[in-house]
């Protein structure tokens, strides 16, 4: 799959239905600007969820979290929008990636998320973008070869034990004062039913909004049952202008965490170009090298932003295959749609109240789906005696080091994220 920059998908044909006679008719435009907006809606649902959670994490309130929302809003659009210009212009969207929430859920525990903490992450950040572009560059196709089904397997089977033992209390309203909260566990009942019963009996389209769909039916179920929310859309100005986070210089261990954590997710990104490849009429011609540095300057510019960087996400294939859309035009609506709405003060106040225990419920969802992907990938797997024994100690090393992760101090952080041991541990 690996190709010239030049001979890439500059000719990706548009769906056969938006041409006739060589032209591009008003129903044409009608439906490219329907997808269009059916890709905004697939972005927005597809995000929100990790853009409230990880503001939640970082201890964000009020102004500081609008603004937050925005930085990642507005990284999110350009990204989108440099992808399917200038960049391997796959129909692929942006967005945070599980690998940063569990940064984020580890070290939180062990530093207070003060503004100090964001200013060195978004130092760190921007250091973790220029390594990758640079290790992109130049070793970018044979890291490529490294990505063999029992290493990928392996990482995305301890992003999901790690995700889903840090953000299940969250996703029940666990507090210091309550063990859980009736609200919050009746939705999450809900968002697990509702995506359930769309994933096995739903049409395509809908399976492909499934995260929407699940999304939709825990906010109701949440609110009808009296959860706890305050929408203060009112008097917010017209316009909320990005903030710049500001830099500090970072702990030398932060910034081997946020590295390394940064280079984990070029997994995704391979695995992302392959899956939607997959669903496209014409399998595309992609340099790998070219497209993972772009992944590096993305972060380098979420880190300028306040943002928490991006990564192209794979679920955009089974939008792909529902609808049978290939071309770019729908993508640039979504991504232009998605700016407008980055800058909109009512839309970033809504999305700053969001309930937090909703938003872990549809992440713990999709964190699912990551686990069940991963034992799908083991079945791939020519097993031997040796890869055994490494997947039972990447598990044990995961289990214990989320226990006993609050007794380390800042110099420890790295040590209490078992995905990079885990996934290092399989590579070798």
């Amino acid at each position: 799959m690996v190709s010239s920059w030049r001979g890439g998908i500059n000719s990706n044909p548009p769906h056969p239905s938006l041409v006739k006679g060589g032209g591009k008719s008003l129903r044409a435009l009608l439906v490219t600007g329907a997808l269009g907006l059916q890709w905004f809606i697939f972005v927005v649902s597809g995000s929100v969820s990790f853009i409230v959670v990880a503001a939640a994490l970082l201890d964000l309130q009020g102004a500081a979290r609008a603004h937050f929302i925005t930085s990642v809003l507005i990284v999110l659009a350009v990204t989108t929008l440099v992808q399917v210009t200038a960049g391997h212009r796959l129909p692929l969207f942006e967005g945070p990636s599980t690998p940063y929430l569990a940064m984020l859920a580890v070290l939180v525990q062990v530093a207070p998320p003060t503004a100090v903490l964001r200013a060195e992450l978004a130092s760190s950040l921007i250091i973790a973008g220029v390594v990758i572009a640079v290790i992109s560059w130049v070793a970018g196709t044979a890291l490529a070869r490294l990505l063999n089904p029992f290493v990928v397997g392996s990482f995305l089977f301890l992003l999901g034990v790690t995700l889903l033992f840090r953000l299940a209390p969250q996703a029940v309203g666990h507090s210091s004062s309550r063990l859980l909260e009736p609200a919050a566990l009746l939705a999450l009942g809900v968002v697990l039913a509702a995506t359930f019963i769309v994933y096995q009996v739903g049409p395509p389209v809908l399976r492909a909004l499934i995260f929407l769909v699940g999304y939709v039916a825990g906010l109701a179920a949440y609110l009808l049952a009296g959860g706890p929310v305050a929408f203060t859309v009112a008097g917010t100005s017209s316009l909320v202008a990005p903030l710049a986070s500001p830099l500090a210089w970072a702990d030398p261990v932060l910034v081997v965490l946020v590295v390394l954590t940064m280079l984990i997710p070029l997994v995704n990104v391979y695995a992302s170009i392959e899956a939607v490849g997959a669903a496209m009429h014409e399998s595309p011609r992609v340099d790998l090298r070219a497209a993972t540095v772009m992944y590096g300057a993305a972060q380098i510019f979420a880190g300028l932003m306040g943002s928490i960087g991006t990564v192209p996400r794979s679920e955009s294939s089974g939008l792909v295959a529902a609808t049978g859309e290939s071309s770019r035009g729908p993508l640039v609506i979504a991504g232009a749609v998605l700016l407008v709405v980055a800058l909109a003060g009512p839309s970033v106040a809504l999305l700053a109240e969001f309930p937090v225990a909703v938003a872990t419920d549809v992440l713990l969802v999709a964190v699912i789906f990551v686990a069940l992907i991963a034992v799908r990938l083991y079945r791939r797997v020519r097993w031997t005696r040796r890869r055994a024994v490494a997947t039972a100690v990447a598990l044990t090393l995961c289990l214990t080091l989320t226990a006993v992760s609050g007794r380390f101090g800042v110099a420890g952080v790295f040590l209490t994220n078992p995905i990079l041991p885990g996934t290092i541990l399989a590579i070798a």
